[in-house]
């Protein structure tokens, strides 16, 4: 979280500055499961801020971790035409 959201202080973190932190994260290649785990840091940070007055409103609150984009498929064609005539 440091090396992106810098020196940001925890009382200047607005909605933005969460969504691009988790872009930020996204577009620098960390995995699903790496960038679920920052949120949930960021969303307990973000709730100790409230409960201590630092914040009003949470600014990580709604955010989610997209989901990658699923592969396409490659589908094996069916016999005669696949390998099974190449293994008598």
């Amino acid at each position: 979280m440091i090396p992106v959201l810098g020196d940001t202080p925890v009382k200047d973190l607005t909605v933005p500055v969460v969504r691009d932190f988790m872009a930020t994260l996204e577009k620098d290649g960390a995995t699903p499961p790496t960038r679920v785990s920052a949120l949930k840091v960021l969303r307990a940070m973000c709730l100790t801020a409230r409960q201590d007055g630092i914040l009003t409103t949470d600014p990580a609150a709604g955010l989610k971790v997209r989901a990658p984009r699923a592969r396409e498929m490659t589908t094996i064609p069916s016999e005669p035409f696949g390998i099974a005539p190449l293994l008598l």
